[in-house]
């Protein structure tokens, strides 16, 4: 679980987008002061990371889940019909979720 970089501010970081090998990912609303950036070196890295969030919006919609020995989030509404071809929820959905917004 490697988060490289991260940022709460309005604009876009200097390091954002800087390399194409790593994953990137950023929750903004306008030019908000709460706007968050992330860097990982790999999504993967970003799915480990996500576990460490705790706020309740994250718990009320997403269900922790083991699947073949790997714990991710999945939307709560996959779990009951769980298959191993069932993806994990994204970054994308879990950092909105963590978010302020």
């Amino acid at each position: 679980m490697s988060l490289l970089n991260y940022k709460q501010q309005e604009t876009q970081p200097a390091w954002f987008n800087e390399n194409d090998d790593h994953f990137y990912h950023s929750v903004t609303s306008g030019s908000s002061p709460f706007n968050e950036w992330y860097e990982f070196e790999t999504e993967e890295d970003a799915l480990d990371f996500a576990l460490t969030f705790e706020s309740q919006s994250v718990i009320d919609h997403f269900s922790r889940v083991t699947v073949h020995e790997k714990e991710r989030w999945y939307h709560s509404e996959d779990v009951p019909a769980l298959s191993h071809w069932t993806a994990p929820a994204s970054f994308a959905d879990l950092s909105q979720a963590e978010s302020r917004f």
